[in-house]
């Protein structure tokens, strides 16, 4: 991940229109004879929310009828987009509504797994829930702390201290208990061991263990229920090679950004990343990957040229077109060069994000190539270059920011007016090659353009309800 950019946390405050949807929803599910029972993070629900979203667990097969109930309420509600995502039981649903800004993220899940293997049942959960002040069903207070326990320590090695206190809490006042449910998912000696380590307040050390619990837990899974893993387990690596290799295209995204240097192109990504991860409710950094031109899995030629020894490289990157152009041979020999990065770095980039849905942005891209070639030393025809480019994976989505070449040089010095308006007659030239090029007004605020970016990027990439 690039450092460069500046973003932000989420900002989404929980308020009277997010509680009114969510109460609907969880009525929706107790008209229709729907079980359900709120995971974690239940306090004050439904009107109140500490945490990002709300993971409320369903009973198995019923997933279709919840599905169907939580995009009425999202209609209802004034939701005019969403997106879901899926890991094995979990569906991750995202609204929003660009004209009110409003977001909400509502996690629905069939049982509780870790990679095909089922940690907590749902009847287990259910027999363990009870109502709050607001008639939600929740997990009492000994399965919630069990729960946060296991799922910090297992899935993220790592125990938040605000958890920590609560699961301390329960702990002393309910040690029996407790011991007893980690007995049954864990085992007894790796749970004995876990309660040794809870007595003393050791969580750092329960969570650096968190690979030798989680195996100890699938373990004992296997022995329990065998058939059942197993047909998770397989399940579980049938979406990994869906995700990775059979069906990328379903789940990865990738975004570009082209415009000459002094259009603003970092401040764009930077609030147009923030914009994205205020909507899916999420910091940015966790929802995006950043990459600067290419994926630099293959060195600079010139580093890798003054590392075997064949010339010097020259490091002014302050000024982007210092060195000119090679020859047609040279330009031939750069161009196949850095198009084999993208043909192999692309791909792998796109494996790795897709395992998180993540969005990988590019901050310009190998089309760069075609409107500004003498960064790169290139002087090949328009349309051979144009080949090299077509020849590679396309974003989802490419941003042309647009300006007049005299606001752009006020902004920035580095280019001359006719050099400016070279790259912007030949961007012009890129964007009518394709459907997925999109042209942005960078005249307008960095916000107004942000958000004219997010409602092409939503109208393109996620379900529309009005």
């Amino acid at each position: 991940m690039d450092n460069e950019f500046n973003f932000l946390e989420a900002r989404v405050e929980w308020d009277e229109r997010h509680a009114a949807l969510l109460k609907d929803f969880l009525d929706g599910l107790v008209f229709h004879d729907i079980r359900y029972v709120i995971l974690k993070n239940d306090d004050g629900l439904p009107y109140e929310n500490h945490s990002k979203d709300v993971d409320i667990v369903i009973e198995p097969g019923k997933y279709r009828d919840s599905a169907r109930i939580i995009r009425s309420c999202y209609k209802r509600h004034g939701v005019t987009h969403y997106k879901v995502h899926k890991f094995e039981r979990l569906r991750c649903w995202y609204g929003m509504n660009l004209d009110t800004r409003f977001a909400i993220h509502i996690d629905l899940l069939e049982g509780f797994l870790h990679k095909g293997f089922e940690m907590f049942p749902f009847d287990v959960l259910y027999a363990h829930s009870q109502k709050n002040y607001n008639g939600i069903q929740v997990l009492d207070d000994l399965m919630g702390n069990v729960v946060l326990l296991l799922h910090s320590t297992i899935c993220y090695h790592s125990i938040k201290e605000k958890y920590a206190k609560s699961i301390t809490k329960t702990f002393q006042t309910e040690k029996d208990n407790f011991s007893i449910l980690l007995k049954e998912i864990l085992g007894a000696s790796a749970a004995d061991e876990m309660v040794t380590l809870l007595a003393t307040g050791r969580y750092k050390e329960i969570a650096k263990k968190g690979k030798y619990f989680s195996h100890r837990s699938k373990f004992r899974l296997l022995i329990k229920r065998p058939l059942f893993s197993i047909c998770n387990m397989v399940d579980f690596l049938w979406e990994k090679v869906c995700r990775l290799l059979l069906n990328l295209n379903k789940y990865d995204m990738m975004i570009s950004v082209h415009a000459p240097d002094g259009t603003g192109k970092t401040t764009f990504i930077e609030h147009f990343g923030n914009e994205l991860g205020f909507y899916y409710v999420c910091a940015a950094d966790d929802l995006l990957d950043t990459y600067h031109f290419r994926p630099n899995i293959l060195p600079n030629l010139g580093a890798a040229g003054e590392k075997i020894g064949v010339m010097k490289q020259d490091k002014d990157f302050t000024v982007p077109h210092r060195a000119k152009s090679v020859g047609l041979i040279s330009s031939f020999v750069r161009m196949t060069y850095y198009w084999l990065d993208y043909v192999i770095g692309v791909p792998l980039i796109l494996r790795k994000n897709a395992q998180f849905n993540k969005i990988t942005i590019f901050d310009r891209y190998i089309y760069d190539f075609i409107s500004d070639p003498e960064r790169a030393r290139i002087n090949l025809p328009f349309r051979l270059r144009m080949m090299f480019a077509k020849l590679i994976k396309k974003p989802n989505v490419v941003f042309i920011l647009e300006a007049d070449a005299e606001t752009i040089h006020r902004r920035k010095q580095e280019l001359t007016i006719d050099e400016i308006n070279h790259q912007l007659k030949s961007l012009h030239r890129l964007a009518v090659s394709g459907k997925y090029f999109y042209i942005l007004d960078a005249t307008k605020t960095p916000e107004e353009i942000a958000m004219d970016a997010i409602k092409i990027t939503f109208d393109l990439t996620t379900n529309k309800l009005q």
